[in-house]
């Protein structure tokens, strides 16, 4: 029956216009239901994939949404935490993604709220459980969107245009370290890996590094003492307690990375992070930053000339020589 729904119904784009806004929301009430509670013989990933159409049908025909559904999406993310089982949420990200947009067009602050919410989850389920690729892809999209809805046009103060609590600068920190973790994660496993490809970091990833480093990057602050929670382990009777970790931000870290390792593997992901950094926000690169910058590309480019490693160097010098035109 799921399965007639989904490909002889849902996937015929004619049906969709003898649907009516109220037969849209039931039918995705029904299978979130259905999704949260399901039976032995339910399969998760279909309902899923019933509840991302539907989702798209719901947003795309109809101009009448469920102030529900968000803490439905927030109850079925914090479940998958719980009970440390994904199938399906690569489909539930998918479906996440396609509402927030349209949703937060009327709606930005519970949008905002939302994310606060259950972002802490969502890097814990990315640290933890070691999602796949597709999975990741979803997980990068959402939180590229709530930083884009927190951050508009990359604002960090509320005269800017941010919405930022206490709560959501500590998502900030937590994933920015997260961040870092994951690309000295991928430099690693790149060393132990046959071929340049294994070096580069994906555009998702790059960009996602870029806006966090852009937002935590003060020149006040260069360590901080944050609450790490993503590493919290869940208790029979709910979180346990949190880690604090010490993170160092700014740019000298970036420098650091840079200039630590002759290994293309370490220097190579850092740079990408660079080129993007100061190409989407020019004004992130501080003046008296700039000559040490400088100097260590050029280092990097003497080193080696003809490497795998110098399109790289001389993308970032380019943005660097543009970032400087446009202050």
């Amino acid at each position: 029956c799921n399965s007639i729904l989904l490909k002889d119904i849902l996937k015929v784009r004619k049906y969709w216009c003898e649907i009516s806004s109220q037969q849209w929301s039931d039918l995705q009430n029904l299978y979130f239901k259905l999704f949260l509670n399901p039976s032995g013989d339910v399969n998760k990933v279909l309902v899923a994939r019933i509840i991302y159409t539907l989702t798209r049908g719901l947003c795309f025909q109809t101009d009448k949404f469920n102030s529900d559904t968000l803490n439905v999406f927030s109850k079925v993310i914090h479940r998958a935490r719980q009970e440390r089982n994904l199938a399906g949420l690569e489909h539930i990200f998918a479906a996440i993604n396609v509402f927030l947009p349209i949703y937060a067009m009327n709606y930005r602050m519970q949008v905002c709220e939302t994310g606060e919410e259950i972002l802490s989850t969502v890097l814990f389920i990315w640290a933890q459980y070691k999602p796949k690729d597709a999975l990741k892809k979803q997980i990068i999209q959402f939180i590229q969107f709530q930083i884009c809805v927190h951050h508009p046009n990359g604002a960090k103060t509320q005269e800017e245009g941010a919405y930022s609590s206490t709560k959501w600068q500590n998502n900030l920190y937590n994933l920015y370290d997260l961040l870092a973790n994951e690309i000295t994660l991928i430099s690693n496993r790149g060393k132990y890996s046959s071929g340049s490809h294994s070096i580069v970091l994906k555009d998702n990833l790059v960009e996602l590094m870029a806006d966090s480093c852009h937002q935590v990057f003060t020149e006040d602050t260069k360590v901080l003492e944050v609450t790490q929670s993503y590493t919290v382990t869940p208790q029979e009777d709910g979180e346990g307690p949190s880690k604090r970790r010490r993170i160092e931000l700014g740019w000298e870290v970036i420098q650091e990375h840079l200039q630590k390792s002759q290994n293309s593997f370490d220097v190579i992901p850092w740079l990408q992070i660079t080129t993007r950094l100061v190409s989407k926000y020019p004004r992130s690169l501080p003046d008296n930053e700039l000559t040490n910058l400088l100097n260590i590309l050029y280092q990097l480019l003497h080193q080696q000339r003809r490497g795998e490693r110098t399109p790289y160097v001389l993308r970032c010098l380019k943005e660097v020589a543009l970032c400087q035109s446009q202050k």
